[in-house]
């Protein structure tokens, strides 16, 4: 809802205020003063560590956003939207100053600076021009206009402090880089590369082609980026970017990549492999402070010479004992290191999408040992509103507080920016915590770990064909309505199958059938009268009783009570959600529908399909297709709760039946189908059942021309209770298709 601008002017203010008197409080007792934006960055002053501090740190967040959110609400619309849409000449002004090393020249110049001429004549740039181009930086705080044409060095521009002399620098312009930070070639990488295939991210949005990236049509090339830089000629570009992949570190808190999981817990010795780790500065740096640690650094050939370089120079010691291995290997091929206790990406997941990506996992779950780490490093992106968050730990991020925008607005622009980055080059993207939903795992004790190996380890079983399951008493040789006739549920013919890794200690096992079902799709018998409906691939599905969700609640807040849980062993049965949860859920923002989903989905994260006709759906999340099945009571009662209802559906258009819950598509399904290209149509009621069936494999499967892709959390299909097939005079005809209900929840 709109405020008045004055109103929230007042509050941005106020928060402005509040945030300098923090930081006022914790500078004047560290006995410091806060830097001036005039004097060049000195990260050995004893000020920078105060901006450390957490509660200077927020103070800092506070008035970045305020002040820009005050700006924009002063600002005229037209002005704001022209200026966003010419930034670039920020970055090509930017990258312009670092390649002829105006930063080095401007070092020894000191605070007075240095005539326009002076700084030009190196690299015989044009100095009238070399003069504008400075000018539109300064008037953006970087570098400072001393005197007309006159120029120097401020907080913001020595920050691409390369380091070296300006003679250094222009002697061997293919090495300038090599030794640094890594700052000044991110700087350079962003403003040039990712800068030109920016320019192309409309026309890939208003012409949509496989496999056609922003970064394909800027550079002229098919080839994936990390290939192409591979080439001979792009050395030096690739050189630049494992350098600037280095200088990401100049962003984040110094301590960052020690805070996230306990290295000392690791014993001497411990093989850590630096997956896709370029020049392994990551991996380095945790081996400087942990040395007892083995690393493997593997990336494509060329990257793996720059890591030999950086190793021999910043940390021979650990050459020599030969604790570093350098391996040149493509991580969509199987991993060759088997002993590894920590594999290690940092920055690898958001240059993939999911399917390209659970590849990478794939190959490394292949050789894990059961008490290998899988240690993720990445960026999580907020929403620039108010979202819930989940029961993963660390999930519920703080907000920022109102006026402001939750995500703290420019405060944390750089994530989305390097958001947009990645898709251009890469295809990929930083993630939102919905993102990574899909990656939850489980964590397995010792002796769980050692169960699962020797169950892999025991020799195949044999099955013969089984009745389907779905319909209790149904003969094996019923033709269905898939069109696979008597084989659906398999042939007389016994099948060598993996055994399934079911828990032994499961209350279930002994009811349970552990022997798995096999679904074959050979062939539709001659008298079916489905022969002629559209084929699908052949799919083998394992069936299991789904598990009781265990009656354990998540760990409260201090000071927070629940009034009611959703796992009360009170409940009367799986068909209800408590009404008064929403309280709970109101204040902290925790999504009680999508906890419960996942605390039952994680008894059995390879679950594809949930079945239980005339049964009750299992909810994804607090949405209007909730709202839909478990209506609120008509009491706001604590003693109500909520109640799957199959009445609110419309009933079914054909004999009038009320529609019933049938099945439940689950979300390991998505890393199960394969993506499909097909660019179909809306679906019209015109459509073919064999479009319609196109059209669907699409939208699910993030094909070309898809509006969602496969971004579901579930999707739940509700049948006609009557089973009716009958044709438009109301006669039974078994060779009807009917359209089941399928209600979406989506993942965001």
């Amino acid at each position: 809802m709109a405020t008045d601008g004055l109103t929230t002017m007042r509050a941005l203010a106020k928060i402005i205020n509040e945030s300098l008197d923090t930081v006022e409080a914790a500078y004047s007792k560290a006995g410091v003063k806060v830097p001036s934006l005039d004097a060049p960055f000195d990260p050995a002053n004893p000020a920078e560590k105060v901006r450390e501090e957490p509660a200077v740190a927020t103070a800092f967040l506070n008035i970045m956003a305020a002040t820009s959110q005050l700006g924009a609400t002063v600002r005229a619309p037209a002005a704001s939207v022209l200026d966003a849409s010419q930034s670039f000449h920020i970055a090509a002004c930017l990258r312009t100053a670092s390649e002829i090393n105006v930063v080095e020249i401007l070092r020894d110049a000191g605070p007075q600076g240095l005539n326009v001429k002076d700084i030009a004549a190196p690299s015989k740039a044009d100095p009238a021009l070399l003069a504008r181009i400075l000018r539109l930086l300064a008037t953006h705080n970087i570098f400072r206009e001393v005197s007309p044409n006159v120029f120097a060095n401020n907080r913001i521009s020595s920050a691409i402090d390369k380091g070296k002399s300006p003679a250094a620098l222009f002697a061997n312009r293919q090495e300038r880089l090599l030794g640094t930070n890594g700052l000044a070639a991110l700087v350079e990488f962003f403003s040039e590369d990712i800068f030109k295939a920016s320019a192309w991210l409309a026309d890939t949005v208003l012409e949509p082609k496989e496999g056609q990236l922003p970064y394909n049509k800027a550079f002229g090339t098919d080839v994936p980026l990390y290939y192409y830089m591979q080439r001979p000629e792009n050395l030096y570009r690739l050189q630049r970017f494992g350098l600037g992949m280095q200088g990401t570190a100049a962003t984040e808190a110094p301590d960052a990549i020690f805070t996230g999981f306990e290295w000392d817990s690791l014993p001497s010795g411990a093989v850590l492999v630096d997956v896709g780790g370029g020049n392994g500065f990551s991996s380095m740096t945790i081996a400087q402070k942990h040395p007892k640690i083995k690393v493997v650094v593997q990336d494509l050939d060329q990257a793996i010479e720059g890591a030999k370089s950086l190793w021999k120079e910043s940390f021979p010691t650990h050459v020599e004992k030969n604790l570093v291995e350098f391996q040149a290997h493509d991580f969509f091929k199987p991993q060759p290191v088997k002993d590894a206790d920590v594999f290690f990406l940092r920055y690898i997941a958001h240059n993939w999408n999911d399917g390209l990506f659970v590849k990478i996992l794939q190959n490394l779950r292949d050789v894990a040992k059961p008490s290998t780490k899988l240690i993720i490093v990445e960026k999580i992106l907020s929403f620039a509103t108010i979202a819930p968050a989940t029961d993963i730990p660390g999930a519920a991020k703080p907000s920022a507080p109102a006026p402001l925008l939750p995500n703290w607005g420019v405060g944390t622009a750089e994530f989305y920016l390097y958001d947009v980055a990645v898709h251009n080059m890469l295809g990929g993207g930083e993630r939102t915590l919905d993102g990574i939903r899909a990656w939850r795992s489980l964590r397995y004790n010792d002796e769980y770990a050692a169960k699962i190996q020797a169950k892999k380890e025991k020799a195949p079983i044999t099955t013969k064909s089984r009745p389907n399951p779905f319909t209790p008493g149904a003969s094996a040789l019923d033709a269905t309505p898939f069109g696979l006739g008597a084989q659906i549920f398999g042939n007389d013919a016994p099948l060598e199958l993996a055994e399934p890794e079911l828990d032994e200690e499961s209350e279930s096992d002994s009811d349970s059938d552990s022997e798995p079902l096999v679904v074959l799709a050979k062939s539709t018998s001659e008298n079916s009268p489905w022969r002629s409906a559209p084929r699908f691939d052949p799919v083998y599905l394992s069936r299991d009783f789904e598990p009781d969700q265990p009656s354990t609640q998540s760990k409260l807040p201090a000071g927070v009570q629940m009034v009611d849980s959703l796992d009360d062993s009170g409940s009367t049965g799986d068909n209800d959600f408590t009404d008064m949860a929403e309280a709970y859920e109101n204040t902290l923002h925790i999504d009680q529908v999508f906890d419960r989903f996942t605390k039952r989905v994680g008894l059995n994260s390879a679950q594809c399909l949930r079945y239980e006709l005339e049964g009750t759906p299992l909810p994804y999340a607090s949405d209007n297709v909730f709202e839909t099945l478990f209506p609120p009571p008509a009491s706001p009662s604590a003693s109500e709760r909520r109640v799957y209802s199959p009445t609110t559906l419309a009933a079914c258009p054909i004999c009038g039946a009320e529609r019933v819950f049938e099945c439940q598509l689950m979300p390991n399904l998505i890393n199960l189908l394969r993506a499909d290209t097909n660019n179909q149509p809306e679906p019209t009621v015109t459509m073919s059942d064999e479009e319609r069936r196109k059209f669907v494999a699409q939208e699910l499967k993030g094909g070309a021309g898809s509006s969602r892709g496969m971004n579901w959390g579930t999707c739940l299909v509700f049948s006609c209770s009557g089973d009716c097939c009958v044709d438009a005079e109301g006669q039974e005809a078994r060779d009807v298709w009917r359209e089941e209900l399928v209600l979406v929840q989506w993942g965001v």
